[in-house]
């Protein structure tokens, strides 16, 4: 028996005049030919990844338990007090895993440019060697807890106004 949040997916129920409910199947009338499978649509919106439908499709098709052919994958992401949830299926679980992880070295990548600049700059003004300012930048860094990316563009942009004047 599916679960009762799939149930209204499974039947329709009407009421008439009389205050009558009326049950009428939303399943086709025979079963499914050879290589046919059920199908459902439900609303993503009210999903809470439950996974029933996953049930449901199984049990509906005669499935073991153990098939799944559709793959619920849940994302959560943001910060209080506006966090979301979205429950994602399929290819769109990796493409989601794919940009997570695009995002993530642009920002390493942009964070090792701006810190080498800023490298460069302290080499430049200190004399000093490469490793001694990436020593002077993490000094910093945890000295004012701030990250090192946020030392180095104060770094660039200390220069930059020292430059215009």
């Amino acid at each position: 028996m599916p679960s009762s949040a799939v149930l209204p997916l499974l039947a329709r129920a009407t009421r008439d005049r009389r205050g009558l409910t009326y049950v009428t199947p939303r399943m086709p009338g025979r079963v499914p030919g050879h290589g046919e499978q059920y199908r459902f649509h439900f609303d993503m919106r009210k999903c809470i990844g439950c996974k029933c439908c996953v049930v449901a499709c199984n049990e509906q098709n005669g499935n073991p338990a153990a098939i799944n052919w559709r793959r619920v994958g849940e994302i959560e992401g943001g910060f209080f007090p506006h966090a979301t949830r979205t429950c994602l299926v399929g290819a769109e679980i990796e493409m989601a895993r794919l940009e997570t992880e695009n995002t993530e070295l642009s920002e390493q990548l942009e964070t090792r440019k701006i810190v080498d600049r800023a490298k460069g700059i302290l080499q430049r003004d200190l004399g000093v060697t490469e490793e001694e300012a990436y020593l002077t930048i993490q000094r910093q860094s945890r000295q004012r807890r701030k990250t090192k990316k946020e030392i180095a563009e104060a770094i660039v942009l200390a220069d930059e106004l020292r430059r215009r004047t």
